[in-house]
C-alpha cells in the first residue's frame, strides 16, 4: 500500500506537464460526473438551509396581516372555516403545501357570555361545508340553526340535553345503579381493604413490632382509609355528577 502511495507522488509532475484539460472521452466522463455530484451536493445544501436574519435583534417579530394569511383562504367563501372577519382557513388544498403546513383545528377561549357561541360556532355551522357534532348544553344552537341546516338538506339529532340520566331512560339508569352497587363497589372495596392491611402490616414491621411507634404515619394511615372509603362508597355519584 505504501509502495503505491510513494509510485502516485513520484508521478504527480506527469499531471502538470500539460496546462491544457485533457480532450479524452474517459477523463471528459469523469469531470462530467464530479461535476454533477458537486452541483447535487450544492442543491441540496441549498433546499435545507436553514433562514437565518442576520443582523437583526430578537423582538422583530410582528404580527400577520392580510398578505400572510392570503394563500391560506379559499377562493370559494363557503369552503373556509371562519375565524374574523378577513381571517379564514380553507378546507381544500393551499398553495405550496410543503411550505405552508395546515392545522384545522380551532382553539377558541373565553369566558361566559364572551361570544365563543354567537362569533365562532353558528357562523362555522351556517357555512355548511362539513358534518358537525355539536355539544349544546342550552339547547340553543339546534333552535337557532337547526332549521337552517334542515333546509339546506343537512339531518339535524338533537339530543335531551335538559334531562339527567335518570329522567333521560331510567331503565338504564337503574341497571347501572344495580351493578354498581352490587359488583363494581364490593370489589373497589376488597382491593382497597387488601392494599390498607398490606401497608399496615409492613408499618407494624418496620417500626419494630410498634416499639418505634410514630402517631402521625398512624394516623396518615387512617385518613387515607377513610378517603378511599369514602370515594368508593360514593363512586356512582361522582360518575353520574360529571355526565350531567
Amino acid at each position: 500500500m505504501i509502495d503505491r502511495l510513494l509510485a502516485a507522488f513520484t508521478k504527480l509532475g506527469l499531471v502538470f506537464q500539460n496546462p491544457f484539460p485533457s480532450l479524452h472521452p474517459f477523463d471528459l466522463l469523469v469531470g462530467a460526473a464530479a461535476a454533477v455530484l458537486l452541483r447535487l451536493v450544492v442543491w441540496s445544501k441549498i433546499k435545507n438551509a436553514k433562514k437565518y436574519r442576520h443582523g437583526e435583534e430578537y423582538g422583530t417579530a410582528r404580527w400577520g396581516n392580510e398578505k400572510d394569511i392570503a394563500p391560506f383562504i379559499n377562493s370559494d367563501f363557503s369552503q373556509n372555516i371562519l375565524l374574523t372577519d378577513t381571517e379564514r382557513l380553507t378546507l381544500g388544498k393551499i398553495a405550496d403545501p410543503e411550505k405552508r403546513n395546515v392545522n384545522l383545528n380551532v382553539l377558541v377561549i373565553g369566558g361566559s357570555g364572551s361570544g365563543k357561541t354567537r362569533y365562532h360556532i353558528k357562523p362555522n355551522l351556517l357555512q355548511m361545508n362539513a358534518s358537525y357534532v355539536c355539544s349544546d348544553p342550552k339547547g340553543t344552537v339546534v333552535e337557532e340553526v337547526g332549521r337552517a341546516l334542515v333546509q339546506q338538506g343537512h339531518y339535524t339529532i338533537a339530543g335531551e340535553v335538559g334531562k339527567t340520566p335518570e329522567q333521560w331512560n331510567s331503565g338504564v339508569f337503574s341497571m347501572i345503579h344495580s351493578l354498581s352497587e352490587s359488583v363494581i363497589v364490593p370489589i373497589a372495596g376488597l382491593v382497597i381493604a387488601a392494599v390498607l392491611s398490606y401497608e399496615l402490616i409492613r408499618m407494624v414491621i418496620d417500626k419494630n413490632n410498634m416499639h418505634d411507634f410514630d402517631t402521625f404515619i398512624f394516623f396518615k394511615w387512617i385518613i387515607k382509609a377513610g378517603i378511599a372509603a369514602y370515594v368508593v362508597s360514593h363512586t356512582f355519584d361522582f360518575s353520574i355528577s360529571q355526565q350531567a
